[in-house]
């Protein structure tokens, strides 16, 4: 049945003996409160159609609370706002205020505060959730969910336009409460159909794709150079790599790097950017370091390794998000970068 405004409804029937009977929706509004659905999705995120960790509810921004907050395996936040009754027009605005506070954070406040609502560290956290290593997590990536029992026109109009642009993603989700003899069910519409909206799911690369954008950049050498510390580039077994490396579609197509601290946690080091993103020439690599893990897993001081890395040409310092870009320019510098690594590295082995 097609409603008023133009969406698919979903109807229910029971079937006993042949016989179809209509089950009549209950309301959230009458039998169940906001907090029982929010409470539902915060322990269940995967009611949403996709495998979430929840890392803050009802945080605080500087546009009011924000129902929930989380993240998924590939690191891509999640603005999740709920209403109880009809999406209104309002809610898409309160979304997006959500989500303007959410880009213009940084990565530290967002494992602050899902440190404080998960009550343990982040990274083991998600990766007992997910068995991965964990993501590079960028405040600006983010994806908006409002989630209600129905979807008036004013509403409905700019969701899906947004939903078709590819610098907001954004969704609704609708579910419907019902009772039948002996059971509640809780019935799930989305506004826009996974299949028509962008990509919600980034698969990684494979390696081969990201050489062939250096090769085509004529920085395969370098990139190759670099590439040395991690048994995926070909001049280490993997008993003597200093690094595990990861295809990522980060900053375009990147190589990440993580290495395991002293309590046994992988932490995302550094990164190769393939692409020009920083503004790299086509003889030129950005690599980007992160020094909070670069401490946590050589245990040398964080001046230290800001003096170290000042030594190469930083094109972009960006220590309250936790990165520093170094421009390559020549195999020569290349080469020196991986040493300079490897005597870090080194400093926790004991020689």
């Amino acid at each position: 049945m097609i409603s008023e405004i133009g969406r698919t409804e979903i109807r229910i029937w029971t079937l006993n003996k042949d016989r179809l009977r209509l089950v009549e929706e209950t309301s959230f509004a009458s039998e169940r409160l906001e907090r029982d659905l929010e409470g539902w999705l915060a322990k269940n995120p995967d009611l949403l159609g996709r495998e979430l960790l929840v890392i803050g509810r009802q945080v605080r921004t500087t546009s009011g609370p924000l129902d929930l907050l989380a993240v998924d395996e590939l690191g891509a936040l999640y603005v999740i706002e709920l209403k109880r009754s009809m999406l209104p027009r309002e809610v898409v605005a309160q979304a997006l205020d959500y989500a303007a506070w959410l880009n213009s954070t940084s990565r530290e406040e967002v494992i602050r505060i899902a440190e404080d609502y998960l009550k343990a560290p982040f990274d083991k956290t998600f990766q007992a959730k997910f068995g991965v290593q964990t993501p590079e997590i960028t405040p600006q990536n983010h994806k908006i969910i409002i989630v209600g029992t129905g979807l008036d026109a004013g509403a409905e109009r700019p969701v899906g336009y947004l939903s078709q642009r590819p610098s907001v993603q954004i969704n609704a989700i609708l579910f419907r409460y019902v009772k039948v003899p002996g059971a509640e069910l809780l019935v799930r519409t989305l506004l826009v159909p996974e299949a028509l909206s962008p990509s919600t799911k980034s698969h990684r690369p494979p390696p081969s794709k990201l050489l062939d954008e250096a090769k085509s950049r004529g920085v395969g050498t370098l990139v190759g150079s670099l590439r040395t510390l991690s048994s995926a580039g070909g001049a280490l077994a993997e008993a003597d790599e200093y690094v595990s490396e990861y295809a990522s579609r980060a900053y375009g197509g990147s190589f990440r790097n993580w290495r395991a601290d002293r309590s046994g946690t992988y932490r995302m080091v550094f990164g190769i950017t393939v692409t020009s993103y920083w503004g790299a020439k086509s003889s030129e690599v950005d690599v980007w370091v992160r020094p909070r893990e670069m401490n946590q897993v050589t245990g040398l001081p964080g001046k230290k390794i800001w003096d170290t890395f000042a030594r190469f040409n930083v094109v972009e310092d960006k220590t309250r998000d936790n990165r520093l870009v170094i421009r390559l320019r020549n195999e020569k510098e290349a080469n020196a970068f991986v040493k300079t690594l490897k005597k870090m590295f080194d400093v926790k082995a004991g020689s």
